[in-house]
């Protein structure tokens, strides 16, 4: 769309820069789901779970106390999960035509991961308001940047148009975000996984600041 927008006149050009955004994308919910231990993504099985169901009907469980797991089908399916995303991206970043595009991707996967990590560290620290939108806009806001970067730059748009389109997919992702913390904890959104998982996994969404803020 972004291409479009930018009036791109050949839209195959774009089929396989919005594949890889595609798998960018998947390569993160696949690691997302294994680090908040959700069976469940859209009412889906994740892929972590997936592959722990075909551990059990294949192979024999093993308990044990190791210092990570103490489950061998535990181990067995976030390590393949793991590999898996981390594949996905790897063919994402094979179907990209230019170094330019390399390099937006790469750049966007860094900071992805960094509001990953911060997404973790919060959940064990109080933060504000300011801490939460930095890291949702890394976190969901990178991915979304990236894309609309890449439609934009493969239209041959001006660098503050590029600007601004950036800004504009920053902002609708922390849109997209708020709404999701908000359909954790509806029922009738039936956001596709426990009700109220990231509030009981501690996470600092903005409704879990302003609660504590102002309850």
């Amino acid at each position: 769309m972004a291409y479009k927008a930018f009036n791109g006149k050949n839209e195959q050009e774009v089929y396989l820069p919005s594949l890889s955004v595609e798998l960018f994308h998947n390569a993160t919910l696949v690691q997302d789901d294994f680090m908040d231990e959700d069976d469940f993504r859209r009412n889906n099985p994740t892929v972590y779970s997936k592959i722990k169901e075909y551990f059990l009907k294949n192979f024999n469980e093993i308990d044990y106390n190791g210092p990570l797991f103490n489950r061998l089908s535990s181990r067995f399916s976030v390590t393949n999960a793991a590999l898996g995303g981390n594949i996905l991206f790897s063919m994402g970043l094979s179907l990209l035509p230019t170094k330019e595009l390399n390099s937006i991707t790469n750049d966007a996967y860094k900071v992805v991961n960094d509001g990953q990590v911060l997404d973790v560290v919060y959940s064990l620290k109080d933060i504000n308001e300011k801490d939460y939108f930095g890291m949702i806009s890394k976190k969901t806001g990178a991915l979304i940047e990236a894309s609309l970067e890449m439609g934009a730059v493969l239209a041959n748009a001006k660098k503050e148009q590029i600007a601004k389109i950036k800004e504009f997919g920053k902002n609708l992702a922390l849109g997209f975000q708020l709404w999701d913390d908000v359909m954790d904890l509806s029922k009738e959104m039936s956001k596709g996984h426990e009700l109220g998982s990231d509030i009981k996994k501690g996470k600092k969404t903005l409704i879990v600041l302003h609660a504590l803020k102002n309850l």
